[in-house]
């Protein structure tokens, strides 16, 4: 396996559009050749075959086909003899609907196979030339998690996904967003150690997929460099430092920064300092120093209760806390050293305390246990406790000071009953209700010692959290350059063909079955801007890129969706049962409804690409 690409040189943006129209116009132009040359084989005349739509630039005529380039270079298209509704017919045996209902379907059929052979030639030669992928490395574990549950850790690098190696990060976002009520078994090596843990993916509201909790590691090198949103016309300080886009940062202050999560918090964690930096350029090295500029984190609006319980919801795998002291998610904390604990606060601040702790005294299910916490200094047990996560409930454990929740006279040990007169039976309930109001007041009604009090009017406020800071830069991914000789790129090229088959396949179940929202279907507009980026990666992305999109045209081509090749092959099915053709009547219907449902989804999808591009640029 080698580690270089064949790069595309630097090109003018105008230039990289042009690739990004000529490959969607190749990709198109390849499945109506695909018809073409069916029409050819049964012995169909072709009136006309255009590589372009619009306008005839350029046109000859040979035999019974007329050549066309046409003015908009974005694909083509095949014109048969007597093949749509209302064509004149004279009953030749060259006119579509003359021929054979075996001979039509081949016809039909032969577009999206072109397109899949197609697609499985590009991956064969991408993988030839060498394509860079997202490496599957653990950069950020989502805490509470399911892959922070099973222990997953940041540097740990994903061997196998579902017993597949040479496996990339976009592999395990697919086999975790496409895996139904299924768990995704992954093989970890950390360090010298390679270990094997099962994860069920959890279904993420906010970005509509089912999700493991990791992110990919990002190196230390630059690949942008960016305004905060409240800097105006400021100069980023990473630009005052005289830092470049493709600089490897080496060292911040004195510390040495291995991982994205090195620098990260060194820069965060020193907001208004004055931090040296030492970097990477073109193999030299170039010291500077860069101002720390401060920023406020993004405030929501609460009331300040916690209502965090004695009762763990998860405890993390393969940490202290649970091989050691061996906690387990159900447990309730009843004592520290025999001394009873009420609630989170209570325990959380003994475990923490300087003085030694010997046994945590836990009720697991009908009986209890004393689990030993022999040899663990402060830090130790400070340690377990950001591996152990309580339960929310609705009673009242913290009231944070200077609160709304304080001003309005909600105690610990307050149970919050309802909101607006909705009965709050989960702590979900209350944050989502108090998320809700956005700031308006909120009447309130509070259980205390067994009685329900009078109602309260509470309004959330912002609390906003300490300054951290940034210099304003952007490190790329860590990525692996997937490159092999003739035959292995045979092998892995149709491996990466039939993923991607399963891929929309399984895309298209999510969506109908809901474990895959609408919201993360894209169209032209972002096959254009994911072409654009592939461009600027290199010629093997772009392949690569071209060969995906080729299965995903393909695959929805033949969905039985008249206007489309597999709704041609629905009536051609119908046909063949009932014995005659389908009426002309029922034909020019079925278009009508096939042409809106199609323009209805185009609606859709070109939104949503409107929307991805919003977010991302405001």
């Amino acid at each position: 396996m080698g580690v270089e690409a064949v790069l595309i040189p630097a090109l003018t943006k105008a230039a990289y559009i042009f690739i990004v129209g000529f490959v969607i116009g190749m990709i198109i132009f390849v499945h109506e050749l695909g018809h073409f040359l069916a029409c050819k084989k049964v012995g169909v005349r072709v009136e006309a075959f255009s590589l372009g739509f619009g306008p005839v630039l350029i046109g000859y005529k040979k035999g019974d086909t007329q050549y066309r380039l046409s003015l908009i270079p974005l694909g083509g298209y095949v014109k048969m003899a007597g093949e749509h509704v209302g064509d004149a017919k004279a009953g030749q045996p060259d006119e579509f609907q003359s021929r054979t209902v075996g001979e039509r379907a081949f016809i039909v059929v032969a577009g999206v196979v072109t397109h899949v052979l197609f697609a499985f030639v590009i991956f064969i030669v991408a993988f030839r030339i060498g394509v860079p992928f997202t490496a599957a490395e653990v950069g950020d574990v989502v805490v509470g998690s399911p892959a922070w549950i099973e222990g997953v850790q940041s540097g740990d690098k994903i061997v196998e996904i579902n017993g597949k190696r040479n496996v990339d990060y976009e592999e395990l976002v697919c086999a975790s967003a496409l895996s139904g009520n299924r768990h995704v078994d992954l093989r970890i090596r950390r360090g010298e150690e390679e270990f094997d843990v099962r994860v069920e993916p959890q279904y993420d509201e906010t970005t509509g997929t089912r999700r493991l909790g990791i992110s990919p590691q990002s190196s230390t090198q630059v690949e942008k460099i960016y305004t905060y949103r409240t800097d105006d016309d400021e100069k980023p300080p990473a630009v005052e430092a005289g830092i470049k886009v493709g600089d490897i940062i080496l060292r911040v202050g004195d510390a040495d920064t291995a991982t994205w999560q090195d620098l990260s918090r060194a820069i965060r964690s020193q907001p208004g300092k004055t931090l040296g930096l030492a970097l990477e350029r073109d193999g030299e090295r170039i010291d500077t120093e860069v101002h720390v500029r401060p920023i406020d984190p993004r405030t929501r609006k609460v009331i300040g209760v916690m209502g965090a319980t004695t009762t763990l919801r998860a405890v993390r795998k393969r940490t202290p806390a649970y091989d050691k002291v061996q906690l387990r998610p159900g447990d309730r904390i009843e004592a520290v050293d025999g001394t009873a604990v009420t609630s989170w606060m209570e325990f959380s601040t003994r475990l923490a305390a300087k003085e030694p702790v010997a046994t945590v005294t836990v009720a697991r299910g009908s009986t209890s246990a004393d689990l030993s916490l022999a040899g663990m200094d402060q830090a130790a047990r400070t340690a377990v406790l950001n591996d152990i996560i309580p339960t929310n409930g609705t009673t009242v454990t913290k009231v944070s000071s200077g609160s709304a929740a304080e001003e309005a006279g909600i105690r610990p040990g307050d149970r919050i009953v309802s909101v607006d007169g909705a009965p709050m039976e989960t702590w979900r309930d209350i944050l989502q209700t108090v998320a809700a109001s956005d700031g308006a007041p909120m009447e309130m009604v509070l259980a205390r010692d067994g009685k329900d009090l009078p109602p309260i009017t509470v309004a959330a406020r912002e609390m906003p959290g300490p300054a951290v800071g940034y210099i304003g830069i952007i490190p790329s991914q860590k990525t692996v350059i997937r490159k092999y000789g003739l035959g292995e790129s045979c092998v892995v090229g149709c491996r990466k063909a039939v993923v991607n088959l399963q891929r929309v396949y399984m895309t298209l179940t999510g969506l109908v079955t809901k474990r895959v929202a609408f919201k993360n279907v894209g169209g032209i507009i972002l096959i254009a801007q994911a072409s654009y980026y592939s461009a600027m990666e290199g010629l093997g992305k772009l392949l690569y890129f071209t060969g995906v999109i080729a299965i995903n045209l393909a695959f929805v081509n033949m969905l039985p969706i008249p206007l489309l090749d597999g709704g041609l092959l629905l009536f051609l099915l119908i046909e063949k049962v009932k014995g005659g053709p389908v009426s002309d009547g029922a034909l020019r219907v079925a278009q009508y409804v096939g042409l809106a449902l199609l323009l209805t989804l185009m609606v859709f999808v070109i939104k949503n690409d409107i929307v991805r591009l919003w977010e991302m640029y405001h």
